[in-house]
């Protein structure tokens, strides 16, 4: 016997993979861009590494994340029936945060390439390049507090700053490791996979998290 789902239940239907990753895609974006709207200059380095602009301001096309963070988040909220209205401010921290390691993983590793770009430390040098991902820090921090002007309830904000505040203390935690494995001549595996989870885990959780909640 065939299923075949009622119109009712179709219509509830959330985008599944891929197809989510181009029905969030546009709403992402214009988030991220809300957020940095700055004036000052380092925000110029920021749109760049964001795929927004080239090295000289000019807009650039084709260059942008995959968005793969944000997307799951809102995919999440979707999923157990949130508007993704309350759940943008935290996807869009995610992609900033995971941004702001980005930035500074280019610099720790010395990678002068990222997406097939020049990384910033790569054009305008290390000190810049760590103050503006340090600034991106801040603005996701900022972008996340935006949750009670959507209409989250302040009873929910603050657990999720404070998970965020977590998930990045455990990623760089994990990045320290990573760097400290790079002077020694064995690692055992438990290390390797403690220095894998705080890297990555954290972040994963809480955008599913996150996401659920809003």
């Amino acid at each position: 016997m065939t299923y075949s789902p009622s119109a009712d239940t179709a219509e509830r239907r959330r985008p599944e993979l891929p197809g989510m990753f181009t029905e969030y895609r546009d709403d992402i974006g214009i988030a991220l861009r809300e957020a940095l709207r700055g004036g000052d200059s380092v925000y110029d380095l920021l749109r760049y590494y964001m795929g927004w602009v080239d090295p000289e301001g000019n807009a650039a096309s084709g260059t942008e994340g995959k968005y793969l963070r944000p997307t799951l988040c809102l995919f999440a909220c979707e999923a157990v029936g949130g508007g993704r209205d309350k759940a943008m401010p935290a996807a869009a921290a995610l992609e900033l945060i995971h941004n702001f390691s980005l930035i500074h993983d280019d610099i720790q590793d010395g990678d002068e390439t990222r997406h097939h770009r020049k990384t910033l430390w790569a054009i305008w040098g290390i000190p810049k390049a760590l103050v503006a991902g340090n600034v991106l820090r801040i603005v996701a921090d900022s972008t996340l507090d935006d949750l009670q002007s959507v209409g989250v309830p302040p009873s929910r904000v603050l657990p999720a700053v404070n998970q965020l505040t977590q998930a990045y203390l455990e990623m760089i935690e994990g990045q320290y490791l990573d760097i400290s494995f790079e002077g020694q001549n064995e690692v055992g595996l438990q290390q390797y996979l403690d220095m894998i989870a705080r890297k990555d885990g954290g972040s994963h959780t809480m955008l599913v998290h996150d996401g659920a909640r809003s």
